[in-house]
Formats: C-alpha cells, structure tokens, sequence
C-alpha cells in the first residue's frame, strides 16, 4: 500500500504497511543484510532446495522495498555493508567498489536526483545547528523549539517534527552529555563480542 507520503506530500510512495516509505526500506535493508551478508560471513553446510528458498525469499521480497521506495538512507546502508564486507576478503575490490559509488553518487547529484529534498535536509541540518547548546534543550524539544531557530525553513508552511539525522537529533536535545554516552554506546557495540561469562 501507499504511504502517507501520497497524502501529505502527494508523491505516491509504496510503504506497505510501515506507512513511512523510509521505515519500510530501512527494515528491508536491514533484512537484506541479516539474509546476505550474515551468512556469507557465516557459510552453512545445509544446502537443498528447501534452505535455498529459505535463505533467497526475504532478499527477493526485500529488493523491490529499497528500490521503489528511492530511499537515500536504505541504498547508502547497503553499500557501506557490502564495502565493509568484501573489504574484509579483498581491500583492492572494495576499494573498487566505493569508487564506483562516489562516481554514480556525484553523476545523480550533478544530475540534480531529489535535489530539493536533499536541500531541505541541508537546511533542517543548518537550523539545528543553531539551536545546540551544552546541555541540550531536552528530551522531546525538538518539535516545538525547532521554529525558534529556524531561518531557512519556513515553519509556518512546513511542520519538521523531526531533524533528519538521529545524532544531530540527539545533540539538539541532550546536549553533549548525552551526545557522548550515545557515542560510547556505539562503540561498545561496534567494538564486538567479549568475553564469555560462565553463568552457572
């Protein structure tokens, strides 16, 4: 079904039942890499027809989310996986690979691909920015304190409810502190796996 993309902005987008075309390509992404990459990473020694079906009907299903959606975020998340991933086997085609990316990335931008909307977003990016302090404005205050400090968007006809970018988010409304726990839990999850506790 359609999002409330084709309501509000009148741009009919499929989102199925995530009503954010964003939402609904942002969890296929994540199940493309759960059904691609893990278990590359991770070879099974199952094969057949039936784990064939199992592992390639999530992937299938998923492929047409990402692409009809045009989402930004989704194709980005993909590409930086699939580079992370073949870099960890062959740093020379990964390498390869990012380069073709920029190249197609700056003929879209060159060709002016959703500019307006990747301008808005410069925008929004702009007026959080003025709106930062040291402790944050608090958990919650981006929506209503957003048009105080808005000078490239104009509130009155366009409602932002949110920033668009989940750190520049953060900071807005917690401030550094919060900015730094955020980025020490990311680290601690990127760093990976400790050591096994035996708990009985």
């Amino acid at each position: 079904g359609l999002g409330w993309d084709a309501i509000i902005q009148m741009t009919p987008a499929p989102a199925g039942l995530f009503l954010n075309r964003n939402t609904l390509s942002d969890t296929a992404s994540l199940a493309l890499v759960a059904t691609i990459f893990a278990p590359l990473a991770f070879r099974s020694n199952q094969n057949g027809w039936r784990q064939f079906l199992i592992r390639w009907s999530l992937p299938i299903l998923s492929l047409p989310a990402v692409a009809l959606t045009h989402s930004r975020s989704a194709v980005i998340a993909l590409t930086v996986s699939l580079i992370l991933f073949v870099g960890s086997r062959s740093t020379r085609i990964a390498c390869l690979i990012l380069g073709l990316c920029v190249c197609g990335g700056g003929y879209l931008i060159f060709e002016g691909y959703r500019a307006a909307s990747a301008l808005m977003h410069l925008n929004i990016a702009l007026d959080t920015l003025q709106g930062l302090s040291f402790l944050g404005n608090g958990i919650g205050s981006f929506y209503p304190l957003f048009p105080k400090f808005a000078t490239h968007i104009d509130t009155a006809t366009i409602g932002i409810d949110h920033a668009h970018s989940d750190l520049l988010e953060i900071l807005f409304e917690t401030g550094a502190p919060g900015f730094v726990l955020i980025l020490g839990f990311l680290f601690f999850c990127l760093k990976g796996p400790q050591e096994r506790e035996r708990l009985v």
